[in-house]
Order: structure tokens, then C-alpha cells, then sequence
């Protein structure tokens, strides 16, 4: 569990319960703010990730790369 390098990025969901982060390791994973337990993931991308965002509904995480244009959209649940 967690990642093999530093992290880049994170976001809490909207009701606080789920934080998101993203690290050089090109994943993003999820986790349980009361527990600290992974929930989701890893997600692998296709490269190191620069920023993870929730939809607000935490259905969905949005990855985009630390370079370039390219954006992934994961399912959560």
C-alpha cells in the first residue's frame, strides 16, 4: 500500500470522508480519512500524475499529468 515515490497532488472529497492523492509513481490512489485504509486503486496512468480532482458526487476522479494535455477520468466506486 501507498506510493513508491513522492506525492505531487491530493483532494478531499466533497463530504470529507475520502482523500485522493497522486504521485510520480504514475498512480493516483484513495483513501478513508477516518481509517487511513486504501479504498481504491492504484489507478495507473500513463505518467506521473500533477493533479487528482473529485466530481462531487465521488463517483468519478479526474487525473491529469504532470505534463503535457492528457486528463483520465477513473470511476471510483
Amino acid at each position: 500500500e501507498g506510493h513508491s515515490q513522492d506525492i505531487n497532488c491530493v483532494d478531499i472529497s466533497a463530504d470529507s470522508t475520502l482523500l485522493a492523492s497522486g504521485s510520480l509513481d504514475s498512480t493516483a490512489q484513495i483513501w478513508n480519512l477516518e481509517t487511513g485504509k486504501l479504498m481504491a486503486g492504484p489507478f495507473k496512468s500513463i505518467g506521473s500524475v500533477g493533479a487528482v480532482r473529485f466530481s462531487p458526487d465521488s463517483n468519478k476522479l479526474a487525473v491529469k499529468l504532470d505534463w503535457g494535455m492528457c486528463l483520465e477520468v477513473w470511476n471510483t466506486r
